[in-house]
């Protein structure tokens, strides 16, 4: 890797050479170190890679995030595995962005460097080699991090087993996650879910003007007072649903969440970004189905949002899924080749 792209992976331009007699900055070696800790997944991705060994690379995140867990002293993350069935790979992508995502956050709280993420890939052309570039990314994160704490130990990638499958990805790294939302100083807050709910109403938006819609948001409702993240983990829930209608009236395969009533009491901030995360991502493969549409308006971050204001735009996007449900219950041939 030249010292051009690396300082690119570490979200700085590049500059010019230092002389010899200068000392060598020591985050740049941080860097440095990482990549040559974690096997990268760019050389991978040039071959097809099956999801046991997304799985197997998951795995080993999850064992270096404990790592770093233990030499924080952070508390664990109890809680069980969330159940879903038939994950398909860009819904494990979006997940491992989100991933990518807070190693990168945590990271950047103790070496005060921001790492890049590897470029989006469009949804519809998601492969398991994209899924494994993101762990590979937030691997690189954390090896770094490993560095700078002085943790020794090193943690290798088991052998993949043939009968993991995309599923297993996906919940592996929600786990991830989850114990990652213990580490950081600062998790994904409402604002944060606000704007993945912003950007799936402008997603669906763009969908509604297929059927030619006038008034494709809606008005706000009044803001509901003592809303908490569970009350807008279930109204994203009720959306999500909708999407998974729409899907099956197209012979769309979308993955199926199941969340007991034990599960919603614990829900968090984090929970709920990590939903409306995926929630994008199934809109954003029902977009990018359709050739012409105008791409989604990108949202700006507000601070200090609480969960009754996400509750509020998330009703905007659910009153907009129901009426585009109704839509392609009508015309089930909807989708357009593209």
């Amino acid at each position: 890797m030249t010292m051009t792209e690396l300082y690119r992976v570490a979200g700085r331009p590049p500059r010019r050479p230092r002389s010899p007699a200068q000392p060598f900055p020591r985050w740049l070696l941080l860097v440095w170190l990482a990549f040559s800790l974690v096997v990268a997944a760019p050389a991978a991705a040039q071959e097809p890679v099956a999801p046991s060994v997304v799985y197997a690379n998951t795995k080993a995140l999850q064992a270096e995030v404990e790592l770093i867990r233990a030499h924080l002293g952070r508390p664990v993350d109890q809680r069980a595995e969330i159940t879903v069935r038939g994950a398909e790979p860009r819904e494990v992508y979006f997940q491992a962005r989100s991933l990518a995502t807070r190693t990168s956050r945590l990271a950047f709280e103790h070496l005060r460097r921001r790492f890049l993420l590897p470029d989006l890939v469009p949804a519809d052309e998601v492969q398991p080699a994209d899924v494994l570039r993101m762990v590979s990314a937030a691997r690189a994160h954390l090896a770094a991090l490993m560095v700078h704490f002085g943790i020794e130990q090193r943690v290798e990638v088991a052998p993949a087993n043939p009968s993991h499958a995309p599923t297993d990805v996906y919940r592996a790294v929600v786990t991830a996650n989850r114990q990652l939302n213990q580490l950081t100083t600062e998790p994904f807050s409402p604002s944060d879910v606000w704007m993945q709910v912003t950007l799936a109403v402008s997603y669906t938006a763009r969908l509604l003007a297929v059927f030619e819609v006038n008034r494709r948001i809606p008005h706000a409702a009044a803001i509901e007072p003592a809303v908490r993240p569970r009350d807008v983990y279930r109204r994203l829930l009720a959306s999500f649903t909708l999407i998974r209608v729409i899907a099956e009236r197209s012979k769309l395969q979308m993955l199926t969440i199941d969340v007991s009533d034990d599960e919603l009491a614990n829900i968090v901030p984090s929970d709920v970004y990590d939903l409306a995360s995926l929630i994008v991502a199934e809109l954003a493969y029902l977009f990018s189905l359709h050739d012409g549409l105008r791409p989604p308006v990108e949202p700006y971050r507000p601070d200090g949002l609480q969960p009754p204001d996400v509750h509020q735009r998330a009703g905007i996007l659910e009153a907009q899924l129901k009426q585009l449900t109704e839509l392609v219950e009508a015309s089930p041939d909807w989708i357009g080749a593209k």
